[in-house]
């Protein structure tokens, strides 16, 4: 199929799809199989200055409708009919803004809505965490409750981006908060990923953090495709590798469960692959290496922990282009 067979059928394609997040799936696809790219992903943004390396989407008269980011380093000479299918890609996003805006809004207030209010402090521990969206709304999410005695952590990272993996994130949250009844971690766990591949299929997964904190400082953990945790110990930090896939991927997967102590004034730092994978303005991604060093002070208390993160992170970045969804959480104790 030649460039303008690909941007007929595109168009014949988003004029006949109502749902916001289709239309933006589909000009994804497009931009894929145009430009050869690995993957193609649609910012919407008010802002008009353009970021090196995105294409921009413009409406008709001239403001940005949004931009999309690819895995390209350089973007190709323009190829036959592109001019035209980015109009017309800005054309189908901005015909469903209003729809977008208001499901956006609500995906938002279903996320923030169920975030807990403040840190916690329970039982000898203090949770503290912080999230930031790449865009209006993200697929990062965390959650700690407790559970007679015992701590229940979750931080988690659904696949997607925008409002899909924002309503997978708020989905498996909500199912974790259904099985920490379980006094064993890996019930609960095995329980929450049945739950979730049954709700998804194996092509929606979330990478997740989750365990139980115990008063005598004993801690169960299951890592499930995401980052090494960060063990902070009075300015030394120690990683904790990663051990399982991500739930929701595999049906019946029997998931390992850690276990670690912390004394009083170590603590537990989990972190979505936002942080890790965030360029600064060279293209060096920020890391496991540029977090340790972020952790590796002797910080009073979680609150200080996680703004040492955000702040060191925000600062290596220096204004580059957020691609990915930005979570972390400390467990003190």
């Amino acid at each position: 199929m030649n460039p303008y067979e690909r941007i007929v059928k595109f168009y014949e394609r988003v004029a006949s799809l109502g749902e916001p997040g289709a239309v933006v799936h589909e000009v994804e696809r497009v931009v894929v199989e145009l430009l050869g790219c690995r993957w193609a992903r649609v910012v919407r943004d008010p802002v008009q200055s353009v970021p090196p390396g995105f294409l921009v989407l413009r409406g008709a008269d001239q403001l940005v409708v949004a931009y999309v980011a690819t895995d390209l380093v350089e973007l190709p000479p323009a190829l036959p009919g592109f001019q035209a299918f980015l109009k017309m890609a800005a054309w189908a996003l901005r015909g469903q803004a209003r729809e977008w805006s208001e499901s956006l809004e609500l995906a938002r207030k279903v996320i923030e809505e169920g975030l807990p209010v403040e840190r916690l402090q329970a039982h000898g521990w203090e949770a503290v965490g912080r999230l930031r969206p790449a865009s209006h709304v993200g697929g990062d999410c965390y959650t700690y409750l407790v559970n007679e005695n015992v701590v229940c952590f979750l931080l988690l990272d659904a696949v997607g981006h925008g409002l899909s993996s924002a309503v997978l994130a708020a989905s498996c949250r909500s199912l974790w908060r259904g099985v920490v009844f379980e006094k064993e971690l890996n019930l609960a766990v095995r329980r929450l990923n049945q739950r979730l591949y049954e709700d998804t299929g194996s092509e929606r997964f979330v990478a997740a953090t989750l365990g139980y904190c115990f008063p005598d400082g004993s801690v169960e953990y299951v890592s499930c495709g995401q980052s090494p945790i960060f063990l902070l110990d009075s300015g030394r930090v120690l990683l904790l590798p990663e051990c399982d896939p991500p739930l929701g991927l595999f049906d019946d997967w029997e998931f390992e469960v850690q276990k670690c102590h912390l004394h009083s004034g170590q603590a537990l730092v989990a972190v979505t692959d936002g942080v890790l994978e965030w360029l600064d303005q060279e293209g060096v991604p920020f890391g496991e290496e540029g977090t340790a060093r972020a952790l590796g002070f002797d910080f009073e208390n979680a609150s200080a922990a996680v703004d040492a993160l955000m702040s060191a992170l925000l600062d290596f970045t220096k204004g580059t282009r957020q691609i990915d969804d930005v979570g972390c959480l400390c467990l003190w104790r």
